[in-house]
């Protein structure tokens, strides 16, 4: 009884993975030659990895499926109008880890059930699109690419517009090509040890087809992993590159300013030089320094100094007073200009002076 039970499970689950939904994990890689603008999954907007406006960048998508949903987005193309499906499409592939999944190995196609399109010279606005404005894509000739895409179709609206809105729809399940036949309602106590031919087929056909769709999504997981390896390798290397260029543009910067600091250093070193020189030029051109007064007598006319006093008749002091003695009165000579006279001159004049006083002073001690 319990082995019955389990058949009959076995085949209830069978019959569910067939026609159930269920709410899963999508994602999708795509890429649009040239340049993808929007993109919208059950009217919210989402947001893919990767570089929008480069063909050879595979952006990656991930939303949550809800039944009835679809997924519009909204592309350009950078050539003239007219020739779109010449010049641009759109290549997506999509994976669910549920195989129930409506979008587990979607492939874009020009089927009108699943992709609806429009196109236009202007830009689209999305709140103006209406059924009656959608057709079938055509399938674009343009040369672009994407690993992985397998036999995923091209697509792009059939007017070749310069502006594509896309309508995909993954929620419509295409009906399974061997159908898994239904239970019997009365199943037999126990199963024959040698069953029938129809349950040995319908078993068989059952196990192939577990096993063939259970690698087909390994290797379209494993295809995805490596799309998403090789982007982020494509975003690390124009990352490298870019940094690269900043270090070499750093490094002729800076050795700019090397140059430029040496040029200085030497013209500074050549400037400081040349004033040294003419700061020396102009000292050795300078008068000697006239040395401090000495802290003397000074005797004139032939007289000697005894201690700080002349024995003659005439003594000049430091302070620029100069004295002249006679036999009976001493002569003293002040003057306010003291500071600013020529001293060579005012001792020429003083020497007229006590020459003309000696002069007197001899007559007048004669006999």
């Amino acid at each position: 009884m319990a082995i019955m039970s389990r058949s009959y499970r076995l085949f209830a689950l069978v019959g569910l993975s067939v026609t159930s939904r269920v709410s899963a994990t999508v994602t999708c890689n795509l890429t649009v030659d040239n340049a993808i603008q929007s993109m919208w999954y059950n009217g919210e907007v989402v947001t893919a990895r990767g570089v929008y406006n480069n063909w050879q960048s595979i952006k990656i998508l991930t939303f949550t499926e809800v039944p009835g949903a679809v997924l519009e987005i909204t592309a350009e193309e950078y050539g003239t109008c007219g020739y779109g499906c010449q010049t641009a499409g759109l290549l997506m592939v999509c994976e669910s880890p549920e195989s129930s999944s409506c979008w587990n190995g979607y492939r874009s196609n020009n089927d009108f059930t699943f992709t609806k399109t429009s196109g236009s010279c202007f830009t689209i606005n999305r709140d103006a699109i209406t059924d009656d404005d959608l057709s079938a894509p055509c399938s674009s000739t343009s040369a672009f690419y994407m690993t992985g895409a397998g036999d995923a179709v091209k697509v792009w609206p059939r007017n070749g517009g310069r502006y594509a809105y896309f309508r995909l729809a993954g929620n419509v399940c295409p009906p399974t090509s061997s159908p898994t036949q239904a239970p019997t309602r009365n199943p037999t106590a126990m199963p024959t040890m040698l069953p029938t031919t129809f349950t040995t087929t319908t078993t068989t056909t059952f196990t192939t087809h577990t096993v063939v769709q259970g690698l087909g999504r390994e290797v379209s997981q494993m295809q995805m992993a490596q799309n998403e390896l090789m982007s982020r390798l494509s975003t690390m290397s124009q990352m490298l590159s870019s940094t690269t260029s900043a270090l070499v543009q750093s490094n002729a910067t800076l050795r700019a300013l090397i140059s430029t600091n040496a040029q200085c250093c030497s013209s500074a070193t050549s400037s400081i030089n040349a004033i040294r020189s003419a700061v020396a030029s102009v000292i050795s051109a300078l008068p000697p320094v006239p040395t401090a007064p000495q802290t003397s007598t000074a005797c004139l006319g032939g007289a000697s100094a005894e201690g700080n006093t002349c024995s003659g008749a005439v003594e000049q002091r430091d302070s620029g007073e100069v004295r002249i003695k006679a036999p009976r009165s001493t002569i003293t000579l002040e003057s306010a200009e003291c500071g600013v006279i020529n001293p060579c001159e005012t001792r020429a004049t003083v020497r007229g002076i006590v020459n003309a006083l000696q002069a007197l002073s001899g007559a007048s001690s004669s006999p």
